[in-house]
């Protein structure tokens, strides 16, 4: 693993690694959705925090020999990695060299409460370049897994003009799905057959079809290249989506940016956060956590229906908890303030009516869970959170608009104590609905 040194004499957090030695790849994201890219650099899935499940699964690309029809097998390649990208360089059996990069869109956000923010959209690009000596001819085949987290039927079709797979499930038809490919396909199918982007021969031109309805269907491209000695070909694959149903969903596909533009968009916001609350110490490594920490704190920031927060596990959960918030801040203030700003007030607003803060809220609807606890550590550690974004920021409008709100959580505190003058909570179950503080989920 190589870290690569920029700027004034301190490394950035830019690794190198190879790819017989990645252990699981990247988890990226932005304020509507998140990915995970596979130990094998494939994009593995894509979750949408408004949708509350992953809205695709894998998509891989593989490679063929046009005249002999055998697999294009990769040598050994190395993986990049970097705050806003995963990239990946190889070379197949026919001496082309690939160069993919995997990120999601994410720009700073603006507006009003700085709620105006990009859209989700996963891009996958890729390059291919003749480093042989002979002219090669070859095909691409990237299949996409468009069913999602659904287990119901998806209903699948191709939109031409957009050169785009479009897909819903009957159990949410305004999720709506759309997997474009940046150059015209030579062809393209809609199958049940996964195995056919695996085939040990080349499989030919496809059927150029959909179908209408079915569980799981496979959505292939595929793109013929002829390449002479020192010739490239870029191209790039786009993931998006919609809640608000088809209209919306090819109307936000259209007003995406080319890949080159999304991901100087993407770098630039990264850049600019990781050049906030610059830490420099003689130890490389405490350096180079303090940029990562920074990378992974824009990786999880939401801008959900309820406004902006963050969960724990990004790709599977819907529900922030209040300590994390609480605790999260204390970093996020230095770098993000507006952000840890919007995200403590939700639960200042939201008290229990003793005044106790909730352990958690889905971030879809606002339900919140207290575990039926008189008394949590959540309740002081947001008192604290509140009291840091003020020093840190010193806005004293903020001060203004939460001391009431964190007086009345202070004095339900002091409304709990026992006889001895210490706080107590009372509590009828084990784990969760127990344990005031921070648990792990056991039972006992």
């Amino acid at each position: 693993m190589i870290a690569k040194i920029s700027g004034p004499g301190h490394e950035i957090s830019e690794y190198a690694i190879s790819d017989r030695e990645m252990p699981v790849g990247s988890t990226l994201g932005a304020p509507k959705a998140a990915l995970i890219i596979k130990a094998t650099g494939a994009l593995e899935k894509i979750f949408s925090c408004e949708a509350g499940t992953d809205v695709f699964r894998s998509l891989v690309v593989h490679h063929w020999d046009r005249n002999s029809g055998i697999p294009l097998l990769p040598s050994p390649g190395e993986f990049m990695v970097h705050p806003d990208r995963q990239e990946h360089l190889f070379e197949l059996a026919n001496g082309v060299t690939v160069h993919e990069k995997i990120f999601m869109l994410n720009g700073p956000p603006s507006g009003n409460g700085q709620r105006k923010v990009d859209p989700p959209a996963a891009y996958y690009t890729v390059e291919l370049r003749n480093d042989g000596e002979q002219t090669v001819q070859m095909a691409t085949y990237a299949s996409v897994r468009l069913a999602g987290g659904y287990e119901s039927p998806t209903h699948t079709s191709y939109d031409k003009r957009r050169r785009a797979f479009v897909a819903y499930n009957e159990e949410a038809p305004d999720v709506v799905r759309m997997a474009a490919c940046s150059a015209e396909p030579d062809s393209y199918e809609v199958t049940l057959d996964i195995a056919k982007t695996n085939a040990a021969q080349f499989p030919g031109k496809l059927c150029d079809e959909t179908i209408e309805c079915c569980h799981d269907p496979l959505a292939i491209f595929h793109l013929d290249h002829r390449l002479k000695p020192g010739e490239c070909s870029s191209f790039f694959f786009t993931l998006t989506f919609s809640i608000e149903g088809a209209g919306k969903a090819r109307e936000t596909l259209s007003s995406l940016p080319d890949a080159d533009s999304a991901l100087e968009r993407t770098r630039k916001h990264y850049h600019e956060a990781l050049g906030r609350a610059v830490l420099m110490t003689p130890e490389s490594q405490v350096n180079r956590g303090v940029l990562w920490a920074k990378a992974n704190m824009l990786r999880v920031q939401l801008l959900a229906q309820q406004g902006w927060c963050f969960v724990n596990d990004p790709t599977r959960s819907n529900n922030s908890v209040a300590r994390d918030t609480a605790w999260y801040a204390y970093g996020g203030d230095f770098v993000t303030p507006q952000f840890t700003r919007e995200s403590l007030l939700w639960y200042a607003d939201h008290l229990t009516p003793d005044g106790m803060v909730v352990e958690y809220f889905d971030i879809r609807n606002g339900k919140t869970e207290t575990y039926g606890l008189t008394m949590n550590d959540n309740t002081p550690l947001l008192i604290l959170a509140l009291w840091h974004q003020y020093c840190v920021t010193g806005d004293r409008s903020f001060l203004e608009a939460v001391y009431p709100k964190a007086k009345r959580a202070a004095e339900y505190i002091l409304s709990q104590r026992g006889e001895h003058g210490l706080v107590w909570s009372r509590a009828d179950g084990t784990g969760n609905y127990g344990i005031v503080g921070w648990r792990t989920v056991i039972q006992a």
